[in-house]
């Protein structure tokens, strides 16, 4: 094996073991397990070319149909990667059941992707109030599985791809997250529809960049430009989800009420002007579930102007 094809596999051994580091989940775990493979059978075949048969003869024939030792060994890593690849299939296919489970919350799901260090973690942190969420600065901070990972995009809403517009590569690093979300053949919509986020202003040396584009620039951790952000993403998401926000009259602590906190999002809820015993809720609900909700409980929708009568 030549020094170019050596120094390669260093490299490759070098990244499973970042992979071995961060990889939690049994599919993590199992999708690594499935990489490692065609680094062994790049080790088996180097051993296959320096062993001397001639010095081990108790050896060359141990299988029992007279498979030699290296038979025998290609043998167990393809068995190991047929047996593998079933259990992601597995896996993948409980997945898929979720997804399609009439039980999932039908409440909007937000992907949010960006290249290494461009302030994920942090967006979330300050738009959710999470503490628990901890940035870090280092490669695959949030790894837990990796293509599988990538794949739970298809399930989202909407995207928010975040950019560090004060990296030199900025522009270089656009076109490679694109480049990685164009290969998961995610739907045209979602594609068409993601909202682009250029953080760290705060960082730049000059004055922040007019808006002459739909991307929405920010500060994550300032929190400068949040509000247009939460601003940007509500009306893409109403577009691509069908949700609208839906005045709705019901009996105060009432079924009609459980339903809705179950099947839809409670942005406000006020006492009725007109009889304390019920509550106007300003409801974030998909036109699907609203259907749901008339069919079981009635027209109970109310506009503003009838409030104020």
């Amino acid at each position: 094996m030549g020094k170019t094809k050596t120094t390669k596999y260093k490299g490759y051994q070098i990244i499973l073991q970042i992979f071995h580091n961060h990889a939690h989940t049994n599919e993590a775990k199992l999708q690594l397990a499935l990489a490692e493979i065609p680094y062994l059978r790049v080790k088996l075949s180097s051993f296959a070319h320096t062993f001397d048969s001639s010095l081990f003869p108790d050896i060359e024939r141990v299988g029992g149909d007279g498979e030699t030792f290296m038979e025998v060994r290609r043998r167990i890593l393809n068995d190991r990667e047929v047996k593998i690849k079933k259990q992601l299939e597995k896996i993948k296919t409980q997945r898929e059941f979720l997804r399609r489970s009439e039980t999932r919350n039908a409440l909007p799901i937000i992907a949010v992707v960006g290249y290494t260090n461009c302030g994920k973690t942090t967006l979330i942190k300050s738009l959710t109030n999470d503490s628990r969420l901890q940035p870090e600065d280092k490669l695959f901070a949030t790894l837990d599985s990796f293509r599988s990972t990538l794949e739970e995009i298809n399930i989202a809403d909407l995207v928010i791809h975040i950019r560090d517009i004060s990296h030199p590569d900025t522009e270089a690093q656009k076109e490679t997250v694109l480049k990685t979300l164009q290969e998961l053949n995610l739907p045209k919509k979602l594609l068409e529809s993601i909202v682009e986020v250029r953080n760290k202003i705060d960082l730049l040396q000059d004055n922040i960049p007019s808006e002459d584009t739909d991307a929405v620039h920010i500060s994550a951790t300032e929190g400068a430009g949040l509000p247009t952000l939460l601003e940007t993403v509500e009306q893409r998401l109403f577009e691509n989800t069908g949700h609208e926000v839906t005045l709705i009259r019901v009996p105060n602590g009432g079924q009609e009420y459980s339903w809705l906190l179950r099947e839809a999002a409670i942005r406000d809820a006020i006492a009725d002007p007109k009889d304390a015993n019920f509550l106007i809720l300003e409801t974030v609900i998909s036109s699907g579930n609203l259907a749901k909700f008339i069919h079981n409980f009635g027209d109970l929708t109310v506009s503003i102007e009838s409030l104020t009568e």
